[in-house]
């Protein structure tokens, strides 16, 4: 099986990636004052599509990636990365945790992650403020 030829990419297609790439950012800035002990992985990733589609108004990119019904990949603690946004994982204090996003925008992708190690406001500045 060969691998997909390589395109180099006009400025024009840069500029695109540079927004995609901004516009996932925009998630994470958005749901850093969100992570806090005693809210969901699910409901983080509630937050993060409804941000996504209502406010961004562009295309949460893992949403039916083989199948998969979630917008995010958030991994807490023990989960190396890619986990599974649940309503039976609870953010306890203290937990360490890795929110991935990706997004669409005009056919380019834009995919990001930040983690955090407590305390929480040194990866989202103003967090539990």
């Amino acid at each position: 099986m060969r691998a997909p030829a390589i395109s180099l990419k006009t400025e024009q297609d840069v500029e695109k990636l540079r927004i995609s790439g901004r516009l996932a950012a925009e998630v994470l800035a958005m749901i850093g004052e969100h992570v806090k002990p005693g809210v969901t992985t699910e409901y983080l990733d509630d937050l993060c599509h409804d941000f996504i589609i209502n406010t961004l108004k562009v295309t949460p990119a893992n949403i039916g990636y083989y199948g998969y019904t979630k917008t995010t990949c958030i991994s807490p603690n023990e989960v190396v990365c890619h986990g599974i946004p649940s309503s039976k994982t609870v953010l306890q204090d203290g937990d360490i945790i890795n929110i991935d996003v990706a997004i669409i925008k005009d056919g380019y992708f834009g995919d990001t992650s930040r983690w955090s190690i407590p305390p929480m406001q040194r990866c989202w500045p103003g967090f539990m403020q």
